[in-house]
């Protein structure tokens, strides 16, 4: 038995093999899993920042957001005063509108036209 070469049985060089490409694999799993965390953390980071980011721009941008709502009040306030203004100044004018066809009296014009100006005297009459 000196003289003969003793060969290992060929599944132990087979399981050896799969050994190496499992420990390979399991390697690569490794640096695969650490490669993620970077890219986990990174992009964590990155929403820390863009929510730190958002929170200020809300912090700029709702003071003008409010005062933007309470111009539009006072806009529409400012409107309708206006509209108002208009009908009074209206009222104001009402004399000298009607008073050519007051003078004429009913005679002069027809009698529609002087009661119409007659109501539109009584009108401003009653506003005031």
């Amino acid at each position: 038995m000196e003289g003969l070469l003793v060969k290992e049985p060929p599944a132990k060089n087979v399981y050896d093999s799969k050994l190496v490409i499992e420990k390979e694999n399991l390697n690569w799993l490794k640096d695969q899993c650490q490669e993620s965390e970077r890219l986990t953390s990174g992009m964590i980071e990155i929403l820390c920042s863009f929510e730190k980011r958002l929170g200020k721009l809300e912090e700029t941008i709702l003071p003008v957001y409010q005062e933007t709502g309470n111009l539009q009040r006072r806009q529409e306030n400012i409107d309708k005063t206006l509209e108002e203004l208009d009908h009074v100044i209206n009222y104001y004018n009402v004399s000298k509108d009607v008073e050519p066809v007051i003078r004429e009296g009913p005679n002069g014009t027809t009698l529609h036209t002087f009661l119409e100006a007659m109501a539109k005297l009584k009108d401003a009459l009653d506003y005031f």
